[in-house]
């Protein structure tokens, strides 16, 4: 052994033999390569036309229950001024609670119900959200409520493909 790695005609015929190797590309790939990259190019971008990728305002939130007559549960969250604009009664709400996690027992549903004209004292608007199924998630799991029970809301204000996301930003690149 140690006489071959002495042997320098034998390294060099080695070297020309993985030179050759690293420098051979397959027939098909030349002929080929553009339409195989320009193929996979348009599969993704035909892929990003079934994919919604959704505008969503967060928060920290805050669920109460309602004393009978209406015996309800429902949430209270403050938004900041820059998200308000997007934000409609009836709107969508994913609420995960603090101390149940969310891959374990998923998420409560809820709607926009209500949002306050004026702001707090912190430049907030309060925003009411219903929960229609009470403390059931989506998982089929209730959720042991206290009062002032801490959660995340995410408000899905809007829907839309990544497609047309993308096309968007294409569209409005500034011209040089």
């Amino acid at each position: 052994m140690p006489s071959d790695i002495n042997n320098p005609a034998r390294n060099e015929l080695i070297s020309s033999e993985v030179q050759e190797l690293i420098s051979y590309r397959p027939h098909w790939f030349i002929r080929n390569g553009n339409a195989i990259f320009f193929c996979v190019l348009l599969l993704l971008l035909a892929l990003t036309w079934f994919i919604d990728y959704p505008d969503e305002v967060k928060g920290p939130l805050k669920l109460f229950y309602s004393q009978p007559p209406q015996s309800r549960y429902y949430g209270q969250m403050l938004v900041s001024r820059t998200g308000l604009e997007k934000i409609r009664p009836g709107q969508r709400v994913m609420i995960q609670v603090e101390g149940y996690p969310g891959n374990e027992f998923g998420y409560l549903s809820g709607t926009v119900n209500y949002i306050s004209n004026v702001p707090t004292d912190k430049d907030s608007f309060l925003i009411n959200i219903n929960l229609p199924y009470g403390l059931n998630t989506n998982y089929s799991k209730v959720i042991f409520f206290h009062n002032n029970l801490d959660a995340r809301a995410e408000i899905m204000t809007d829907n839309r493909r990544l497609f047309d996301r993308l096309w968007d930003g294409l569209r409005n690149t500034p011209k040089r």
